[in-house]
């Protein structure tokens, strides 16, 4: 059933940009909670310190009782950022935490519980004494469904076009089988509705796990140049009941059964397995209807989210915590909040951070803010040498 606007609690969610996914979570946390939500990179006019106060000023104003932070990579939502926002419950949403664990763990110090998309990730956050759950983005049912316009398509893959997609999709091609390819951005791109439908109306979805571990510095317990993580693609595919394989990836025995999901380990593997489904109706059937069963059963959004309410109502809240903040993670941070507004040409927003950051008041002359000023004076130079070109641009 669904909630009433006055019986629910509100919510904020703080990104640091518009992006694809952020309709997803308006989407899924709307079914609980009336939700706000506020973009970091539309306020580079105004230093860190300004933005933390209009976060507070929000929560104060529209009695925001849960604020969620976007994790993930380096950017101006940091430990220190979230420890300054004031708010009853706070919680760190990680959708890359394959890629940037470690980096989330000191983020996610002051949240009450972090939500992730990678379900190895939860049992690292809880064996690190942090509340943690699985959260599924892209899985509303209302969205994507079975709209029942038959299966007109044999195989559908969607998103985006890396060399290693593009490898298996031409490899795919060239056995003579028909693919249709639907892109994650540019001219082929296509909005959530339009895709559900295009899933439907397919046979058998590929999914690829694969994502280039590029940001291995956030996470330091990783040094391979790859990694396999499990995709939204199939939530989507199971809940628009069509059939979906998948290269491996190192949460899939814990999500799905053999029946469920099957698992092609290269290229020859994949083709094998399309012709195979393709030519048994009874084979294909099975496992569009078993993959259909347990994500419309234990992760659509509504009940993913329903979930994570009841574990929230019974966790323990954040304790003040006194761990010291590792020097590699303090220098990441300091680097890119001052190239952040560089990069963002906006004056008053840098001159505003650049004495932020420079300025002594209340700090210990260190070796962290020794280098800390001399980076910021550097960006300071440039940016005075850029800003006449600018504004001609302009």
């Amino acid at each position: 059933m669904d909630i009433k606007s006055k019986e629910k609690k509100n919510c904020l969610i703080v990104l640091k940009r518009k992006s694809n996914y952020s309709i997803s979570l308006v989407r899924n946390f709307s079914n609980f909670y009336n939700v706000s939500i506020f973009f970091i990179h539309d306020r580079l006019n105004k230093n860190s310190k300004s933005i933390i106060s209009e976060i507070n000023s929000i929560i104060v104003d529209k009695n925001i009782e849960l604020t969620l932070f976007e994790g993930d990579y380096i950017s101006l939502i940091n430990y220190d950022f979230i420890k300054s926002v004031e708010c009853q419950t706070k919680c760190l949403i990680t959708l890359d935490d394959d890629d940037c664990h470690s980096f989330n763990l000191i983020t996610g110090r002051d949240c009450d519980l972090i939500l992730t998309t990678c379900p190895t990730s939860v049992q690292k956050y809880l064996n690190s004494g942090m509340n943690s759950h699985l959260f599924t983005l892209e899985s509303s049912a209302e969205v994507f469904k079975d709209y029942r316009k038959g299966k007109n398509i044999d195989v559908l893959f969607f998103g985006r076009k890396s060399k290693y997609r593009q490898e298996y999709i031409d490899f795919i091609k060239s056995k003579d089988i028909s693919i249709k390819i639907v892109g994650w951005d540019g001219p082929d791109k296509v909005s959530d509705n339009e895709l559900a439908e295009i899933i439907s109306r397919s046979k058998i979805v590929i999914n690829f796990s694969e994502a280039s571990n590029k940001y291995k510095k956030y996470n330091r317990e990783s040094s391979n140049k790859k990694i396999n993580q499990l995709k939204g693609r199939i939530w989507q595919a199971g809940l628009c009941k069509s059939a979906c394989i998948s290269d491996n990836f190192i949460s899939r025995e814990i999500i799905f059964s053999e029946r469920q999901l099957a698992i092609f380990n290269n290229k020859e593997e994949c083709v094998s397995l399309i012709k195979k489904f393709l030519n048994d109706g009874k084979l294909l059937k099975e496992y569009t209807e078993n993959l259909h069963e347990i994500v419309l059963e234990k992760y659509e959004s509504k009940k993913n989210l329903t979930e994570i309410n009841n574990y929230m109502s019974k966790m323990e809240r954040r304790k003040n915590t006194s761990k010291k903040i590792p020097f590699w993670y303090s220098r990441f941070i300091n680097k890119k909040r001052i190239g952040t507004y560089f990069r963002n040409k906006s004056i008053n927003g840098f001159i505003s951070e650049y004495i932020q950051i420079t300025s002594i008041v209340g700090k210990k002359i260190s070796f962290l803010y020794i280098l800390n000023f001399l980076e910021a004076t550097i960006y300071l130079l440039i940016y005075s040498l850029k800003f006449p070109f600018m504004i001609l641009k302009k």
